[in-house]
């Protein structure tokens, strides 16, 4: 039990000092300014003029450590030399764990139709969003797990990587419009979406440097540790959720070209620009080396470390403190592209028929048939992204992902999906939306549900959750 709540506290509590690319949500919200936040250029409210939109999303993530094995050590009365055996077979030599949270508090839109069928959308949101990376070496994992009285230790400086953390939480004030560039008719035009962005930086720990090297003497008459670091930090003493301690600029791009009926591509740029923090700053430094003499190390996790007084000459770990030094972190850029296979357009409803008959009544009989959107029956999707930079809750691990949609027509939206990549291995999602009266729309989504399904391959879990009002 002790062991339990040890590997708890030591591997997952320093995340939480927050979907990775929610694609649920823009697989199942099209014509929805939740999807629009990923896909600048799909902001299209349809038919309607109005909208106001809230999304969640929380997803965490790591590519080494699957479920069932950490269902099984967690479930365990004692650590097995098994179960330590195939965490360090598992884990990478950089292991990261990503962890992010976004909150849309509000969502507001507009659309402006013309007498020809184009659309210019505008919406404002505010998003409170937190992400947070952590880096764990597999020699730390070594130590952490198995002690140092091995081969792979004794007598050796080994170095235990660059085991860090980075977090980060900014809430946005964006401003996205998006308009045709180019249009011809509904499934022959090109839409370009553009989202400048207001950022205060609420919190942030922006690790410089993190390293530390471990000497064991071949005996155990001594262990020697080298450590280097240099942490930045803003707003984490004293946090208040309604005062900022930076500011910076964000943009979001984005392109949607309509090739036919059939086909669609979307291609965005998300998160470029940064946040610099001014107020409330402090950074936490080291450098040098500590010789403990003693024992060898049995086992971080498991039990005390013998003869290893961590009270004596404390002082050389109290890191040098420097405050009111301004820093910058990067928002998180990333690449993405989705292709989109759609289904014959077929509206069923009574109201969509005496709608498509007074259409084909009209004089201008085949724009006003193009300009018409009925439903989609089904829907196939392919996504790639790339990550541009390692900022927290982003990682340059490409993410690729499959989907699949079916509309049943005015009422309920349902879907599925595949993925693998970023902070996971293989993913497999759900999602679902229904449609209340054309006016309200609700969406619940995970795009990783694999734990449920394949636990020996799962290495991690999200949801997100969508609200829309369209009038």
């Amino acid at each position: 039990m002790k062991i339990r709540f040890t590997i708890l506290f030591a591997i997952l509590t320093p995340l939480f000092l927050n979907a990775q690319h929610n694609i649920g949500t823009t697989y199942c919200e099209h014509n929805d300014l939740n999807a629009s936040r990923y896909q600048p250029s799909e902001l299209d409210f349809g038919d309607k003029k109005f909208q106001i939109g809230f999304n969640y999303d929380f997803f965490i993530g790591n590519r080494s450590i699957d479920y069932a094995e950490l269902n099984a050590v967690f479930n365990d009365d004692q650590l097995t030399q098994e179960d330590i055996q195939a965490i360090v077979n598992e884990s990478d030599e950089i292991n990261q764990i990503g962890l992010g949270q976004n909150y849309q508090v509000i969502g507001l839109g507009y659309q402006l139709r013309t007498n020809s069928g184009k659309k210019y959308d505008i919406a404002f949101t505010i998003v409170d969003k937190f992400s947070a990376t952590l880096q764990l070496s597999r020699n730390f994992l070594k130590l952490a797990l198995e002690g140092n009285n091995s081969p792979f230790f004794r007598g050796q400086r080994v170095s235990m990587g660059e085991t860090k953390l980075s977090a980060l939480y900014t809430r946005a004030y964006s401003f996205n419009i998006a308009m045709p560039v180019f249009f011809k008719d509904n499934d022959h035009k090109v839409r370009i979406g553009i989202r400048p962005k207001f950022i205060q930086g609420m919190a942030g720990v922006n690790p410089e440097s993190s390293e530390v090297f471990l000497t064991t003497e071949q005996n155990g008459e001594f262990i020697q540790m080298d450590f280097n670091y240099n942490y930045q930090t803003s707003g984490i003493q004293n946090f208040d959720p309604f005062k900022a301690n930076g500011v910076g600029w964000g943009l979001d791009f984005g392109v949607t070209g309509f090739i036919s009926e059939h086909f669609e591509i979307v291609a965005s740029v998300l998160n470029l620009g940064s946040v610099t923090f001014n107020n409330n700053t402090k950074t936490y430094s080291k450098e040098g080396s500590h010789r403990f003499e003693g024992i060898f190390i049995p086992n971080l996790l498991g039990a005390s470390p013998a003869n290893l007084d961590f009270e004596e000459e404390s002082s050389i770990y109290n890191p040098v403190i420097t405050e009111d030094e301004s820093f910058s972190m990067g928002l998180g850029a990333r690449f993405g592209l989705e292709l989109q296979y759609k289904t014959p357009e077929k509206p069923r409803t009574r109201r969509a028929m005496t709608m498509a008959r007074s259409i084909k009544k009209a004089k201008a009989k085949q724009a006003k048939q193009k300009d018409y959107e009925g439903n989609i029956s089904n829907t196939i999707y392919f996504t790639y992204i790339q990550g541009l930079d390692e900022q927290p809750g982003n990682t340059t691990r490409p993410f690729v992902s499959i989907g699949y949609m079916h509309d049943f027509h005015d009422y309920f939206d349902i879907g599925l999906s595949a993925a693998y990549g970023g902070f996971n291995n293989l993913a497999l999602g759900a999602f679902f939306a229904v449609n209340i009266a054309h006016h309200v729309k609700f969406g619940l989504s995970s795009d990783n549900i694999s734990a449920l399904i394949v636990p020996k391959s799962a290495t991690g879990f999200d949801i997100a959750t969508n609200f829309s009002v369209s009038f």
